[in-house]
C-alpha cells in the first residue's frame, strides 16, 4: 500500500504555483536618458487652388506653341517670302530709280526746248506791248503834230491872200497826204507782224498740247 502524500506539501505546491505563473512588477529605471530627438514636421498638403491649374497648363501651352511658330516649315516659307518680298522691293525701287534717271536724261533736251520756246514767246508777248505802246505814242505824237501843223497854217494863211493862200493850202495838202501815207505804210507793218506773233503763237501752243500728250502716253507706258 502506497504512503499517503502529506496534505503540508500539496498545500505549499498550490500556494507557489500561482506565485510563480504573475509576471514581475517593472520597477523605474534609474538609469539617465539622453535627449529625444526631434519629432518631423508632418508634411502639410495645401489644396491647390482651380486658378493655378488652369493657369499651369495655359502657360505651357502658349510657350509650346511659340516654340512650334518658331520652328514650323510655315514660319520658314513665311521668313522666306518676307525676304523674297522685301528683296523684290529694292529691285523695283531701284528700277524705278535708274529709269526715272534715265526718263529726266532723256527729257532735258525735250524740257530745254520748250522753255526755249516759252522764252520766246515771252518775248513775243514782250514786243508785241512795246509795238502796241510804241502805237499808241505814234499816234498821240500825230495828233499832236496836226494840231501844231493846224495851228501853224493857220498863222502862215494869215499872211497870205488871194492865189498865193490857195497855193499854200495845196502844198500843205499834200504834205498831209505824205504823212497820212507814211503813217498808213507803218500800220500794214504793224498789222503784219501782229498776225505773224498769233501765227508763231498757235503753233507754239500747238507744240506745247503735242509735247503733253507725248509725256501722258510715256507716263502710261
Amino acid at each position: 500500500m502506497p504512503p499517503k502524500k502529506s496534505t503540508s506539501a500539496t498545500s505549499k505546491r498550490a500556494a507557489t504555483t500561482p506565485a510563480a505563473s504573475k509576471a514581475p512588477k517593472r520597477t523605474a529605471s534609474t538609469t539617465t536618458v539622453g535627449p529625444q530627438a526631434a519629432k518631423r514636421a508632418k508634411s502639410v498638403t495645401l489644396p491647390v487652388s482651380s486658378d493655378s491649374e488652369t493657369e499651369s497648363p495655359s502657360i505651357i501651352s502658349k510657350a509650346t506653341t511659340v516654340v512650334k511658330n518658331l520652328v514650323t516649315p510655315k514660319n520658314i516659307t513665311r521668313r522666306k517670302k518676307n525676304n523674297d518680298s522685301d528683296d523684290d522691293e529694292d529691285d523695283v525701287s531701284d528700277n524705278a530709280q535708274v529709269f526715272s534717271r534715265g526718263f529726266f536724261r532723256a527729257l532735258g533736251p525735250a524740257t530745254d526746248a520748250y522753255y526755249n520756246k516759252q522764252a520766246n514767246l515771252i518775248r513775243l508777248q514782250c514786243a508785241e506791248y512795246d509795238r502796241e505802246k510804241d502805237m499808241v505814242e505814234a499816234k498821240i505824237r500825230l495828233i499832236d503834230s496836226r494840231k501844231a501843223w493846224l495851228m501853224a497854217l493857220r498863222e502862215s494863211e494869215a499872211k497870205y491872200t488871194g492865189q498865193a493862200r490857195l497855193q499854200f493850202r495845196k502844198a500843205r495838202a499834200d504834205e498831209a497826204a505824205e504823212g497820212i501815207m507814211l503813217i498808213e505804210k507803218e500800220l500794214k507793218t504793224i498789222e503784219l507782224s501782229t498776225a505773224k506773233y498769233e501765227h508763231d503763237i498757235e503753233i507754239m501752243r500747238r507744240e506745247l498740247a503735242d509735247r503733253k500728250e507725248q509725256a501722258e502716253e510715256s507716263e502710261e507706258n
